[in-house]
């Protein structure tokens, strides 16, 4: 808990100044009119890409709409560390929902509850790995509002910074550009394959 409360603060003090217009600024003229210290080509590149940062967080945006890119930032790493620790806890489930073959195969609660904690892809019995990956996997509410949440906080990000959407934004200064040239090239590839 306390390497992941450190992170968060990490992460937000981050956000706050990848959002301060001082240092924005200072970036900004040494890049564009050198440095009062001698640079190397990787100091300049990294310069523009600290810039790109800038740019990515709203450094444009108003006092006020900056500090809303500083809070969605923080809301989508917390809800994004909540649904990744809820993605691997254990599903428990009534002992009488599984064929009584397999129901040794899994940790059986006093109650007659069933834990299960893994697919069981190990399993020689298929069986087993397929009520292992349907529970394991199945629909959970709180797993779902959290995703929801997530999801709709990157999409107000993104248009709140100026993209079309979440993945124009996070692939804005990459190597693919956009969403749709990564789509264009992974259909490529597809065909390709045999």
């Amino acid at each position: 808990m306390a390497a992941q409360d450190t992170c968060i603060a990490i992460s937000g003090l981050v956000e706050k100044l990848n959002t301060h217009l001082g240092i924005y600024t200072a970036l900004k003229q040494a890049v564009e009119k050198g440095d009062m210290f001698p640079e190397s080509d990787v100091d300049k590149h990294v310069a523009k890409l600290f810039l790109q940062d800038f740019n990515m967080c709203g450094i444009h945006l108003a006092d006020r709409e900056r500090e809303e890119v500083v809070e969605l930032n923080d809301r989508i790493l917390r809800l994004g560390q909540q649904f990744a620790s809820g993605c691997h806890q254990p599903r428990v489930v009534r002992g009488e929902v599984l064929p009584p073959q397999i129901r040794n195969m899994f940790f059986v609660e006093k109650n007659g509850n069933i834990v299960v904690s893994a697919q069981h892809m190990d399993s020689p019995s298929d069986l087993a790995r397929e009520a292992a990956y349907k529970i394991y996997y199945w629909r959970e509410e709180q797993q779902e509002s959290v995703l929801t949440a997530l999801l709709e906080d990157r999409y107000k990000l993104a248009k709140l910074c100026g993209y079309q959407t979440f993945g124009h934004r996070a692939v804005a200064n990459s190597l693919g550009q956009s969403p749709e040239n990564i789509g264009e090239f992974l259909s490529s590839l597809a065909r390709q394959l045999p």
